[in-house]
Formats: C-alpha cells, sequence, structure tokens
C-alpha cells in the first residue's frame, strides 16, 4: 500500500511539471501613467485579460499565458500610436498580439495609452470580437456603455483559450471605460493579391502621405509613386483618417508579390493605425477594403518611422 502511495504522488508531480512546462503563467504588472512601457513577466507569454482599478481606471493589469500560436522570434515589437477617448482606439498589425502598454496623460489619469504588440510566426487573426465595457466600479455605473462587466474582462472567459487581445479602445473622460479587441489566429496562407493591379477600376494611392477618398469595398494599390528611398523589405503603415456613415466595420486583405507577404486586419472606426510587414517598391502592394459598398474612407500611406 505505501509504494501505491509514494508511486500516486510521483505520477501527479511528474504531471504537475508537464502542465508547468507546457504552459507558462504571468501578468502585465499593474502600470499606470507614468511608470513607463510594462510587458508579460514571462518571456514569450500574450495578454488575454483586462483589471481596471483607480479613479478614471488610471491602473490597469492583465493575466498573460503562453500562446498556441508561435512567436517570430527575431521580430521587434511594435508600439501602436497612443489612443484616448477621442479616438476610437488601436488594434496591433496584422499577426501581432498585445503584450504590453504604457499609459501616459494628466493629473496620474493614464488616459492616452500605447498597446505593445509582438509578431507571430506566420499567423493572422482569424475570429475578432468585442469584450463588454469595464471601468473601476463593480456595478454599472449610471452613463456607462453596455454591457457591461465590472472591474475585469478576459478574452479567454468570453470566447475560447485560443483568444488573446489583438486591441483595445475607450470611451468617457480620461478613458473610464475600456473593452478589449479579441482574436484567435489562423496559419497564414499563401500569398495571394486580393485583387488586380491592372484592373482600371483599382485605386492608385499615389504617393506617400497623399489622402485619398476610397468606396469601402474598393480595390487599392501603390505602384509607381513609392519615394525613391521605399526600398525592398519596407513596413508600410496604412491610415485610415476619415468616413462617412456606415463606412464601418470593414476588412482589409493585402499582399506584395515581391516579398511574398500578405495580411488581414480589420477597422471599426478612424484612426486605427495598421502596419503591412514587408512591400517592396518593386512590386504592387494591392489592398482590398471588403465593406458593403455603402460608405466611404479617407486612407494614406507611410513608410513606418515617419
Amino acid at each position: 500500500m505505501k509504494n501505491r502511495i509514494q508511486i500516486g504522488f510521483a505520477i501527479l508531480a511528474v504531471a504537475f511539471f508537464v502542465c508547468s512546462v507546457a504552459s507558462a503563467f504571468g501578468t502585465i504588472p499593474w502600470t499606470s501613467e507614468g511608470g513607463g512601457l510594462n510587458t508579460c513577466d514571462v518571456a514569450g507569454d500574450a495578454a488575454h485579460s483586462l483589471y481596471c482599478a483607480g479613479g478614471w481606471c488610471a491602473d490597469l493589469m492583465s493575466d498573460c499565458e503562453t500562446p498556441a500560436y508561435p512567436l517570430a522570434a527575431d521580430a521587434p515589437p511594435i508600439v501602436t500610436p497612443y489612443f484616448s477617448e477621442e479616438e476610437v482606439g488601436q488594434n496591433c498589425p496584422a499577426g501581432y498580439i498585445v503584450n504590453g502598454y504604457d499609459l501616459f496623460g494628466y493629473d496620474d489619469r493614464g488616459d492616452d495609452i500605447a498597446l505593445n504588440c509582438i509578431k507571430t510566426d506566420n499567423y493572422i487573426e482569424d475570429d475578432c470580437q468585442w469584450t463588454p465595457w469595464i471601468s473601476e466600479e463593480p456595478e454599472t455605473p449610471s452613463g456607462a456603455p453596455l454591457p457591461y462587466a465590472g472591474t475585469t474582462v478576459d478574452c479567454h472567459a468570453y470566447f475560447s483559450t485560443d483568444h488573446y487581445i489583438h486591441g483595445m479602445e475607450c470611451n468617457n473622460g480620461w478613458c473610464d471605460n475600456m473593452r478589449l479587441y479579441c482574436c484567435s489566429y489562423k496559419e497564414k496562407p499563401a500569398t495571394v493579391e486580393p485583387c488586380d493591379p491592372d484592373d482600371p477600376a483599382t485605386v492608385d494611392l499615389g504617393s506617400d502621405g497623399q489622402e485619398t477618398w476610397v468606396r469601402n469595398d474598393a480595390c487599392l494599390k501603390v505602384e509607381d509613386s513609392y519615394p525613391p528611398w521605399w526600398g525592398h523589405h519596407a513596413i508600410m503603415k496604412f491610415q485610415n483618417a476619415q468616413s462617412t456613415s456606415g463606412a464601418y466595420p470593414v476588412t482589409v486583405d493585402w499582399g506584395n508579390d515581391c516579398t511574398s507577404d500578405s495580411g488581414s486586419f480589420s477597422y471599426s472606426g478612424d484612426w486605427q493605425d495598421q502596419w503591412m510587414s514587408y512591400t517592396d517598391m518593386d512590386c504592387p502592394t494591392v489592398i482590398k477594403l471588403n465593406g458593403s459598398g455603402s460608405g466611404w474612407i479617407k486612407v494614406r500611406y507611410y513608410k513606418d518611422g515617419e
């Protein structure tokens, strides 16, 4: 009997060790205005939840876990522009997952937020959905957006354990209410041109920084107007600066044959910068908007870093 008990404990110990090795759990520590960028405290982890505390949701913390999707070990992280309640929010570039954030603002309220994004190894977003809203009040405060979930929200709990944070947005004064844009990921398909760059209906976006109004189901390209210093391994930043009613939501597919890179991302509102990695000036970068056809969006592009 004693031997059986000892064997049983040994099996449990081995099982615990295997589970511990298979999945690493950590957090993005509590982050406040002026504290600098915080990331998941276990290397290779990504964030899947958000906790809110302090007046106007001034302090944020997240649970982290090693995702099932392999990460690109040699890809540097990308930090999004700061967003606040005046903008819709920010999403990571296609194929990236949130693993940290930085808060900046007025009077310790941290109402400007930037996301730190890490790259998956050849994976893109699949099923993306918004969580309910949270704030520092456990019960639904007067005037809060609905649905309201209290002080914490988790992509794993609302959708699946394959969902991680891909973006965030906030509303009300000083980013008082927050919600997460949660995505699962799938292996990136082979490079395809999302539409024909030689079709006369394809809209040429012209030179970098040029603003162009396009319908939300248009085919776009950057071809003959790349700046001469663009090069052959450039990240293109794509901006949606303004829109008409009914323009969103819209998914976007893009591709560049010279780099054999392509991807997809989605917009739910204006000023949600996205990055296309990588583009080559020797080939057209083709961009397809997959909206309803009932709205218009003002777009422009830059080389990353401008």
